[in-house]
């Protein structure tokens, strides 16, 4: 039988002693070296600005990533701002290649050997319908 601590206990401090001499010791204020959220990536760019992007795929399911373009490029965008996602969950109604105006913060890093970017948007601004030929 294996038996866990109670849920209100805690282990503070352990080690390892081998021919009984310490040669680990592992103290509370040790866990936060070894989270492993903790890279090594070197961020080259943190920008945060208005942009109009146009919805290339989109997924209602909660923390996947929509495909929008600006333009000029294809990228995966993650969706923070709460009040649009409520709205979205209440049956806001969305079309081919709809726009949306928004603050959008793409920060990009060196990871290893790649360059990485990744795509927020903190607030839809607007939702528009898909921009359209001039008829004149």
């Amino acid at each position: 039988m294996q038996m866990s601590p109670h849920p209100s206990e805690r282990i503070d401090d352990s080690g390892v002693v081998t021919n009984g001499q310490t040669v680990l010791e592992l103290h509370t204020e040790d866990v936060p070296s070894f989270d492993a959220g903790v890279t090594d990536a070197e961020i080259v760019s943190d920008i945060t600005g208005r942009k109009l992007l146009q919805i290339e795929s989109l997924t209602f399911k909660d923390g996947n990533k929509w495909r929008v373009s600006d333009g000029n490029a294809t990228f995966y965008v993650t969706i923070e701002d709460k009040a649009f996602l409520a709205k979205i969950d209440a049956g806001e109604c969305f079309g081919k290649a709809d726009v949306l105006l928004v603050n959008l913060r793409q920060v990009q890093r060196i990871e290893g050997a790649k360059l990485v970017t990744e795509s927020v948007i903190l607030e839809v601004i607007e939702h528009r319908q898909p921009l359209q030929q001039s008829l004149l």
